[in-house]
């Protein structure tokens, strides 16, 4: 049988699933870079404490340092979540199942693509590079979920916006979006960017009415705007309530949150993914002054929110890139049909095949059972502890074997996970990387001091009973504690352990 004949092309793969293999590839090629993450191993802890235990805690389960704070678990679900994986397959499987939820997200992008007849092999590309920008955030943690939400209200919220004469018959698929923000807000803390889109959306709408007049852009605007106003309710289905929301907003104006790196302009780590985000800029700035086409007012307000966005924290350059690449597909496939017509036509004719296609349904499944079979497949090939991500196996043996020496530790928050994961509850730390539970009073005026050693260092350490240091090799502050006195016991290429002298 022919490879064209019509009934072979129905079981035909589609061309898309190649971004997919890539992504699985990237990450068997590399299984411990999504669990190097600094807080991946109170994260696991966590989801084992909450499945063994069936509730919330109040309080800090992890540190000694600030007891008295309340502990609002805002990623509970994500962690119930990961509980239940490692009870079935360990971190392996908790690894595999993030990373796969990661790698459909390019998918959704060339949906998005296709959806406006953009050029297929233009869209592929845009979609991988798409891809090489966010392997920066693929990690094993709750921001899989706000990442893969965002391009599914994208797709949804694009798909009414655009098709003006049938959108009515798209509202059922709009009510998927409070379905999916019910799960969105126990996940994650960034479920806030749903509300940014619903509300981009509702206004885009209203100022297309106010260019048209045309009655059905007002009708999408108020149906834009009823879903806004479903997902906010429904997100205050969660154990909090509004505390959740409270929270989150206060987090986000923490001013020791711009100390971190993920919250850091992108420029000032510079990077293949950052290159191309720049490089994703500038090409929207040229196709926008030399392209015949418009941008659509949600096209524009959502470019001018997340580039905003982007350009204050490296951790929102994805949410720039999903939004982006679609629009870079549609101007560019407009600047191809003019120096490439035939070739073009038959690259758009082929994206609607591909778009037109249903084999999705099926591979996509296949490929996520074989994926997750090679947790027992290949055992070998698969991460099954934290050691010598963070921690290096050595100094956790050695902490493990004079456990009575840790009990009053002081640690860097990079370091605190590992820590939490492979001794807790047995040792509790001093800090790790949750900057929403230590907040500003902590971080600055105790920890921060310490770290950069500043006056009165060590009378903050001695307020605290310090009496051992668990600190990544040769800082300055390893220095400053051997000066004073304290011994170093342990030393690897990784670690400095210091124990302070009677």
């Amino acid at each position: 049988m022919s490879p064209d004949h019509p009934e072979l092309r129905k079981f035909l793969p589609a061309l898309s699933l190649l971004l997919l293999l890539i992504g699985l590839t990237y990450t068997l090629l590399n299984p411990q870079g999504p669990l190097g993450d600094p807080g991946t191993g109170w994260q696991l802890k966590t989801g084992q404490w909450l499945w063994e235990h069936k509730t919330l805690p109040t309080h800090d389960l992890f540190s000694y340092t600030v007891p008295d704070q309340p502990w609002i678990l805002y990623q509970w679900l994500f962690q119930v979540m990961a509980g239940a994986l490692q009870q079935v397959g360990g971190i392996a499987l908790v690894m595999v199942v993030c990373s796969f939820l990661y790698n459909l997200i390019p998918l959704i992008v060339v949906q998005r693509m296709l959806a406006q007849r953009s050029h297929f092999l233009l869209a592929m590309v845009l979609a991988f590079c798409t891809w090489m920008v966010m392997t920066m955030h693929d990690l094993t943690r709750p921001h899989v979920f706000t990442y893969l939400f965002f391009s599914i209200f994208l797709l949804i919220l694009e798909r009414v916006y655009n098709n003006v004469e049938s959108w009515r018959k798209n509202i059922p698929i709009l009510c998927g979006l409070p379905l999916l923000m019910l799960f969105w807000c126990n996940l994650h803390g960034g479920f806030f960017v749903g509300f940014i889109l619903c509300g981009i959306f509702s206004i885009a709408a209203l100022l297309d009415f106010w260019q048209s007049r045309r009655q059905e852009k007002m009708q999408q605007a108020a149906l834009f705007a009823a879903v806004l106003i479903v997902c906010l309710l429904v997100s205050l289905i969660n154990p909090y309530g509004w505390d959740l929301h409270r929270n989150i907003l206060s987090y986000l104006n923490l001013e020791s949150l711009k100390l971190w790196t993920e919250f850091m302009p992108p420029f000032t780590s510079p990077s293949l993914n950052v290159y191309l985000f720049e490089a994703s800029v500038l090409l929207l700035i040229v196709l926008m002054a030399f392209g015949r086409k418009r941008l659509t007012w949600a096209e524009l307000g959502c470019v001018i929110v997340f580039l905003h966005l982007a350009l204050h924290s490296v951790r929102h350059v994805n949410l720039f890139v999903l939004v982006v690449a679609p629009i870079l597909a549609r101007l560019g496939t407009e600047y191809l049909q003019q120096i490439q017509p035939n070739f073009s036509k038959r690259m758009i004719q082929i994206g609607q095949e591909q778009l037109q296609g249903k084999t999705h349904r099926y591979y996509v499944p296949l490929l996520a059972v074989l994926w997750i079979s090679l947790v027992w497949l290949a055992p070998t090939k698969l991460p099954h502890d934290l050691p010598d991500i963070r921690l290096s196996k050595a100094a956790g043996d050695y902490i493990a074997q004079h456990p009575e020496k840790f009990s009053r530790m002081f640690n860097t928050d990079n370091l605190g996970g590992a820590l939490v994961y492979r001794f807790s509850p047995d040792i509790k730390i001093f800090m790790d990387d949750r900057t929403d539970y230590y907040r500003d009073d902590f971080i600055l005026k105790t920890y921060l001091p310490i770290l950069q050693l500043k006056e009165g260092w060590m009378q903050k350490l001695e307020s605290f009973g310090v009496s051992s240091a668990v600190l990544l090799a040769k800082t300055s502050l390893g220095a400053a504690l051997a000066q004073a006195g304290w011994e170093r016991v342990f030393h690897d290429e990784k670690i400095d352990i210091y124990l302070k002298n009677p």
